[in-house]
């Protein structure tokens, strides 16, 4: 799944973050710290201290256009399935910001210091043919369990998008979903998200383990004014078997 859609499952954590452009569960790009290409692919929250999902969300290039010949800003929200599917089978769409003037630098704060989680220092990201980007991440290992939190911004500080990633073996895992679910976005309704999660996961939790292997598992959309979330769920060895990522970014309209 991509909220810049189109996320390839295999990542590195080297890379900064490949949500740049465009945003959708299912979405992963190419890209590396320097701009230049390279093929490992990230998703929205991906960067050097973020987990590198095996399925997300993926974001194309500017000017990309999906397998029908349509620009991923075309394509219409409404076609995301309506149940837990496959990340392939999501449909592409550019994230936006989520509103002017909106940081969301206030809730990142509160969440990052109530998790014990120092954030980085902003990074420019700067990939050929698509608008520069702020992003961060910061993660806390506890144990054999990993939390991690990373936001994207336009270069003139409006937030982009905002994911968290948590070990499905985490016993705090539904608090720190719970905490991810409550941004503070205008049109914003943390205790709506927050039931709409909370009946989300198992059914989630049911496409995963009766998909195929190594399949990456997003969910439905859920819409907050000028804001989609979805849940998603893959495996990757390397940071611990199962885990669950959650992105919120902008779709341009409320």
């Amino acid at each position: 799944m991509s909220p810049a859609h189109t996320l390839t499952r295999a990542v590195a954590a080297v890379a900064l973050l490949a949500a740049l452009a465009g945003c959708s569960a299912a979405h992963h790009q190419d890209a590396n710290p320097t701009g230049g290409a390279s093929s490992t692919r990230l998703g929205p929250g991906d960067g050097p201290d973020s987990p590198s999902p095996t399925g997300s969300v993926a974001q194309p290039s500017a000017g990309s256009t999906t397998s029908s010949g349509a620009s991923p800003d075309s394509q219409n929200l409404a076609d995301w399935p309506s149940e837990p599917a496959d990340g392939t089978k999501v449909p592409e769409f550019r994230s936006q910001v989520i509103k002017p003037g909106y940081t969301g630098e206030s809730y990142l704060n509160r969440l990052a210091a109530s998790w014990g989680i120092t954030m980085e220092a902003r990074q420019k990201i700067e990939f050929p043919g698509r608008p520069d980007t702020w992003h961060t991440s910061g993660s806390k290992q506890s144990g054999e369990t990993r939390r991690t939190i990373a936001a994207l911004w336009s270069l003139d500080g409006d937030l982009i998008l905002l994911s968290c990633f948590v070990a499905a073996s985490d016993t705090e895992r539904a608090e720190f979903l719970h905490a991810c679910a409550s941004l503070d976005h205008p049109e914003a309704a943390p205790a709506a998200t927050r039931t709409w999660l909370d009946a989300m996961v198992p059914q989630v939790d049911g496409a995963f383990a009766s998909g195929k292997k190594g399949a990456v598992i997003d969910s439905p959309l859920h819409r907050s004014g000028p804001v989609a979330t979805v849940l998603q769920k893959a495996h990757d060895t390397s940071r611990g078997g199962d885990y669950y990522q959650l992105y919120s970014f902008g779709t341009g309209a409320s």
